[in-house]
């Protein structure tokens, strides 16, 4: 009988799935290992060339040995950035839990779809406990949800949902002339726009609202918004709240926008993407006041939980309003006789195929408990403050925002102001700063020891420092600043302030 752990490659030779196994765990922890020491470079900024000539990437030519093969993914690794690392501040996720990472490598050998309890039983019941698990945190005692891939994906099926409720008939009818409208801020993210677009709002059916200093949005303007849209005879459908913007990292203020939602009869989405995970800590819970009174939650585990990509969640206040979505009924997959039929998640999907993500998160959830999940927020939370400390302490960095005066945030947007634009008259210096925010970021990213991104600020673009990685120390935050520095102080950037612009090597 032979091993049930080897199997044969398209070649007939046998490959022996342990020892594999084991070799792809080894290459796995160096790599973390690696990533995890700070004297290692972040990114290697390999151009297209230097990958296709270390690694043959054509799909074509007889089969590969699996030394060969763990060969290349090594190399591929080499080549990849490494997001893992406490000097990588570049996106709103970073760091990583061994635990989760073993719970996505379990989710592969499953190889498990999320639409039905018959072919999915275990995992069916783990998706449920997270979600039951992640609702009470958002206050609500019974709920129901999904895992998506991505919090775009669950922002779009919120604005379902919305749209069900506005126009009850619109499964079977269309929108027919009505014109509905989603209202949010300005700093929301991208993926409210492009929902609405995929709705068939169009781009008129999205609504900015204007925000405070702080980039939260304003309660009154909001109030202002929808008053003007009824008179031009729109639809009001949906608001969707921010909770942890992409630039500020700023939550906006949910109770004060539920009072509207409420009177206006509006069906109120927080995008918590980033920082639903706030519910978890008892000093920053506050930051989502009033979350108990949305209809709908986005929240993605990955972002500040450290749990691998993806892992975003759609929570739902009322249950049954998601299979009233997308339910169509296919017999052939959702039998109508089955004893477990309640348990299918299938018809509540706009997927049908839906992978295992919860997994990871229940096993990180367990190997953590409450008081560890709540720790990692705090931490990061803690690191954000420190980054803004060490940015005013140096006088050549201005901070534009400080989330901390409104209870806080994990992003830091500063600015670098170069000696070589010192003489410049104030109206030219503001332009050169702008620019000369992208010509350092890319010089620093090229050095390749931290990546830390940028973003617009007021009308400038500013470095935005995301303190996504709980490992990170005082020294790594120190850093970035360094590089900045190490690259400022001797570029003359005053040209920056006319109509040339300065090569990016």
């Amino acid at each position: 009988m032979p091993d049930p752990v080897e199997s044969r490659s398209p070649s007939n030779q046998p490959i022996d799935a342990s020892a594999l196994f084991h070799a792809a765990a080894d290459l796995a922890a160096n790599y973390l290992s690696q990533s995890a020491d700070p004297k290692n470079p972040v990114t290697q900024n390999p151009p297209p060339s230097a990958i296709h000539q270390r690694v043959p990437l054509k799909l074509d030519g007889p089969a590969t040995s699996v030394e060969d093969l763990l060969a290349q993914a090594k190399d591929l690794l080499e080549f990849s950035v490494r997001t893992t690392s406490p000097n990588f501040s570049n996106q709103l996720f970073s760091g990583f839990d061994p635990v989760a990472i073993v719970g996505e490598w379990l989710s592969a050998v499953m190889n498990a779809s999320m639409y039905t309890y018959e072919v999915a039983p275990a995992m069916t019941l783990v998706e449920r406990e997270v979600i039951a698990r992640m609702g009470r945190a958002a206050g609500w005692d019974a709920c129901e949800g999904l895992f998506t891939p991505g919090g775009s994906l669950a922002n779009l099926m919120a604005m379902l949902m919305a749209r069900q409720r506005a126009l009850p008939t619109v499964k079977a009818n269309g929108m027919g002339d009505a014109r509905p409208v989603i209202f949010t801020s300005a700093e929301s993210h991208y993926s409210v726009a492009r929902a609405a677009a995929i709705l068939g709002l169009g781009a008129q059916g999205v609504v900015d609202v204007p925000h405070d200093r702080h980039g939260r949005m304003r309660p009154d303007a909001l109030a202002h918004e929808i008053a003007q849209a009824r008179a031009n005879g729109l639809l009001p459908m949906a608001v969707v709240a921010t909770s942890g913007s992409t630039v500020f990292s700023a939550y906006d203020p949910i109770e004060a926008i539920a009072d509207i939602t409420e009177r206006e009869g509006l069906w109120l989405h927080v995008d918590g993407a980033y920082g639903a995970s706030a519910l978890l800590s008892e000093t920053r819970r506050e930051l989502m006041r009033g979350i108990e009174r949305a209809d709908s939650l986005t929240w993605c585990i990955h972002k500040m939980l450290t749990v691998p990509l993806s892992a975003s969640a759609i929570l739902v206040r009322d249950p049954g309003l998601l299979h009233k979505c997308n339910a169509v009924h296919a017999e052939y997959l959702y039998h109508s006789d089955s004893e477990e039929q309640d348990l299918d998640t299938g018809e509540m999907s706009i997927q049908c195929g839906r992978r295992v993500d919860a997994l990871k998160v229940w096993l990180a959830w367990k190997a953590r408990g409450d008081a560890g999940m709540a720790a990692i927020v705090d931490r990061k939370f803690e690191l954000a403050s420190t980054m803004r400390r060490l940015v005013n302490e140096r006088d050549r960095f201005e901070l534009l925002a400080d989330p901390d005066d409104v209870g806080g945030g994990c992003n830091t947007c500063f600015v670098y102001h170069a000696p070589s634009l010192d003489d410049l008259p104030a109206d030219q210096r503001r332009k050169a700063l702008d620019a000369s925010t992208h010509v350092l970021r890319e010089r620093v990213r090229l050095r390749g020891r931290v990546l830390t991104n940028y973003a617009p600020v007021y009308g400038v673009r500013a470095f935005r420092h995301v303190s996504a990685n709980d490992r990170a120390t005082e020294a790594e935050l120190a850093l970035i600043l360094d590089e900045i520095e190490a690259v400022g102080e001797s570029l003359d950037l005053a040209p920056l302030a006319g109509p040339q612009t300065l090569p990016v090597p």
